[in-house]
């Protein structure tokens, strides 16, 4: 059994996004997707993602994609949780 594990948060360069995968290798990638609804979730993310986005964009952008997922695939559940992470702190 393996498991794959999203890593985000700050450095002093900046944003940090990386997707770890059972076998260890790694993607840093702007945005990721897993699970059943990835597929619909990340064409919302390919469509609509800009580049620094205002939070509130990036926000809506993020319901909307998980949205998509969900109705994708309804045995993923319906809650949206979001978690914000920058250099002043974690808001979730």
């Amino acid at each position: 059994m393996g498991s794959s594990v999203i890593v985000g948060g700050v450095d002093v360069t900046g944003a940090q996004l990386y997707s770890v995968y059972p076998h260890g290798s790694y993607d840093k990638l702007p945005f990721l997707t897993m699970g059943s609804g990835a597929a619909a979730a990340v064409s919302v993310f390919e469509d609509r993602f800009k580049p620094n986005m205002e939070l509130e964009d990036a926000k809506q952008l993020v319901r909307d994609a998980i949205a998509a997922g969900i109705f994708c695939d309804l045995g993923s559940g319906s809650n949206v949780d979001l978690c914000i992470i920058t250099d002043a702190g974690v808001q979730f």
